[in-house]
């Protein structure tokens, strides 16, 4: 604008001052005393491009001349100029702008180049070291321990790694993570349960308990495949079964003469192996015999032929008491309760008839004869 106010105000000056008819600054001759003459009377510019130039001014003085050129920092329309940034370089976007306009070398707005993170191009002066088209730090495929990824800013940094085991859960590969890649058992006792399996997803896991059959070393010291305390075989005196907690314990006996009744194998015990006897005068009865079962049990009574002491004084097969053998004066018998005693003698003379041997008894043993004048009688003999 300085420029061309200056060129209007000389252009005025001269048009409006009377031309001389004699030799003067302005007529295109240099004469004495100028040092130059262009045949005007205004300072012109420098051609346009110009940084510098020696102009022939009013005075017909050579004086530097005001250049015009791009990028001098004025706009210079007449010389189609849109932009003047003060060099006639072409810049580009600043680093990271997807599109701008920039001042180019002739001083044209226009479109600048870009560089940014994202757009597939390594631009290694703005220390981009890796450029994969966006600006996302990926993570390493499920799965790799390690790896290395382009991050937001198009550097090459280590990946973030997503694998089994790193107690994070990664939809759409697992649905557990415990921090190990290792498969668990359900604790000690559990008949089910669901563990993490060594690929991170839930699973049905292996159960330790007592009763199982497999002796689990640490909580058992023997495992017969159930959680029931055995007793030792019907018989044993001693033995050692695995109880309900799968731990060596001394059985419970069931033996004959231990007083408890132990079916099948039992059906009395009254707490020894010895088959006892009926009581005495029974003549039949049940016993616990020596195998713990009930038994006939031997009979010991008065009349059994057996001498049984000290119940018995004698046993002659019956509880009859005896008397004498007809006609022993006294003997000794086997009374009706088995005890000897003086038998019941049976002797004529003694007033009473014992038959079949007597038919009579007159309480001697003398023939009588009939009384005086009887024709006839009958008399008791004596014998």
């Amino acid at each position: 604008m300085v420029r061309w106010t200056r060129y209007l105000s000389l252009l005025v000056l001269t048009l409006g001052a009377p031309r001389l008819a004699a030799a003067a600054c302005g007529d295109g001759t240099v004469e004495p005393g100028e040092e130059c003459d262009d045949g005007n009377l205004f300072t012109e510019d420098c051609p346009y491009g110009a940084q510098s130039c020696m102009v022939c001014d009013t005075s017909c003085d050579l004086v530097p001349g005001v250049t015009s050129f791009c990028g001098d920092t004025d706009v210079d329309p007449l010389n189609l100029e849109t932009c003047d940034d003060g060099n006639s370089l072409t810049e580009t976007c600043a680093y990271g702008q997807s599109s701008c306009q920039v001042c180019n070398a002739i001083c044209q707005a226009v479109p600048g180049q870009t560089f940014r993170c994202g757009d597939n191009d390594i631009d290694l002066m703005f220390n981009e070291t890796c450029d994969d088209g966006n600006q996302v730090t990926e993570q390493c495929s499920y799965g790799q321990a390690s790896c290395s990824v382009c991050n937001a800013i198009c550097r090459t940094e280590g990946g973030e790694t997503d694998v089994c085991g790193d107690s994070t859960v990664d939809p759409g590969f697992e649905n557990c993570d415990d921090g190990n890649a290792v498969t668990e058992q359900c604790a000690y006792g559990s008949t089910a349960c669901t563990v993490c399996a060594s690929s991170c997803n839930n699973a049905a896991g292996e159960t330790d308990f007592c009763g199982d059959s497999t002796i689990d070393p640490g909580f058992e010291d023997c495992d017969d495949g159930n959680a029931v305390t055995e007793q030792c075989a019907y018989g044993q005196a001693s033995c050692t079964v695995c109880d309900s907690g799968c731990d060596n314990v001394s059985g419970e006996t069931d033996v004959c003469g231990d007083t408890v009744v132990d079916a099948p194998n039992e059906n009395c015990d009254d707490g020894n192996t010895t088959t006892e006897q009926c009581a005495y005068g029974q003549t039949s009865c049940q016993v616990c015999a020596g195998s713990c079962n009930l038994a006939n049990g031997e009979t010991d009574f008065c009349g059994d032929s057996f001498l049984d002491t000290p119940q018995e004084g004698c046993d002659d097969g019956n509880t009859t008491t005896e008397e004498c053998a007809y006609g022993q004066a006294s003997c000794t018998v086997c009374n009706a309760s088995c005890q000897n005693q003086a038998g019941d003698a049976d002797v004529c003379g003694d007033s009473t008839v014992d038959a079949p041997t007597e038919n009579c008894d007159d309480g001697n043993t003398t023939t009588e004869q009939c009384a005086y004048g009887q024709a006839s009688c009958t008399v008791c003999n004596a014998t």
